[in-house]
């Protein structure tokens, strides 16, 4: 599996911003091309989380030629985006208008990570922070408002030669399901190994049933105990190798499935943000 790439998600090279696992480094954005080229990462995945996402330079004209300039300097591609801001202000709605103005952000969205050069934006789609919260994004009165707002993001992503990555609850089968439902050839899968862990999916028939949908991996850990030894049934994020996920088997089975996406590291935090992310590396290139 020499030839996959590693890349990671924007803001694992800058400090934790108010202890939130993952948001935009309005900060420091820029710095972070400099420093994955540093560490040896050859791209970023973009986030467009919730707090004040109006501002994200991905949605500006002027943002737009800034990434597009540094990415040239560094060399340093823009892989993927994940709006983080579907998952925190939520899809759990019944009400269409809701769908309307998430759409509205979808419209300015992605036409701008064609221009920067991106392939597909992940898509968060019946996936929450618990089991409780999944059940009811999954239940058939929700259902039909998330799936009227993914219709319509795939319009819109076909209309800027864009695919669509689910990242999701769902398993394989569920997932089979909806992409027939849906039609497309525009769908594909982001694999992530920390969320399959926590829904209890079996990992590997997902990879040979998905196989041919995947086109990147989160790496990151999971335990059902928390820090005190307690099982909990909220997600848990830990340092890769320390959790439930069974990594060699997970990197052979992509391997023989002949996958070649990149690997995306979204591993758990730490005091010392770079070290954390070092160490990831290192870990994730063992298996590569």
């Amino acid at each position: 599996m020499n030839k996959n790439k590693i890349g990671i998600v924007q803001g694992r090279l800058s400090p934790t911003i108010n202890n939130k696992i993952q948001a935009f480094p309005f900060h420091t954005w820029q710095d972070e091309f400099t420093i994955a080229k540093k560490i040896g990462f050859y791209g970023i995945e973009w986030v467009m989380d919730s707090i004040d996402w109006e501002l994200n330079p991905i949605l500006s004209d002027e943002g737009c030629k800034e990434v597009i300039n540094l990415s040239k300097e560094t060399g340093i591609e823009i892989i993927s985006l994940d709006p983080l801001y579907l998952t925190e202000r939520g899809l759990l709605s019944n009400s269409y208008s809701i769908i309307k103005e998430r759409l509205s952000v979808m419209k300015k969205l992605i036409p701008n990570c064609n221009r920067v050069g991106m392939k597909y934006i992940l898509m968060p789609v019946f996936i929450g922070p618990n089991l409780e919260l999944v059940k009811r994004l999954k239940s058939k009165e929700n259902r039909k408002y998330v799936i009227s707002f993914l219709k319509e993001t795939i319009k819109i992503a076909e209309d800027n030669n864009l695919k669509i990555a689910l990242e999701t609850a769902l398993n394989a089968d569920e997932i089979l399901n909806l992409i027939d439902e849906m039609n497309t050839k525009s769908i594909l899968v982001c694999l992530d190994t920390g969320n399959s862990s926590y829904f209890d999916h079996n990992i590997l028939s997902d990879i040979k049933k998905l196989s041919s949908y995947i086109v990147e991996v989160h790496i990151k850990d999971h335990s059902k105990k928390n820090s005190l030894g307690e099982y909990t049934t909220k997600y848990n994020s830990v340092n890769l190798g320390s959790g439930d996920v069974d990594f060699p088997s997970i990197f052979k089975e992509l391997e023989n499935s002949e996958y070649k996406g990149p690997f995306i590291l979204q591993m758990a935090r730490g005091k010392n943000h770079l070290k954390v992310v070092e160490s990831a590396l290192d870990y994730t290139k063992k298996f590569l």
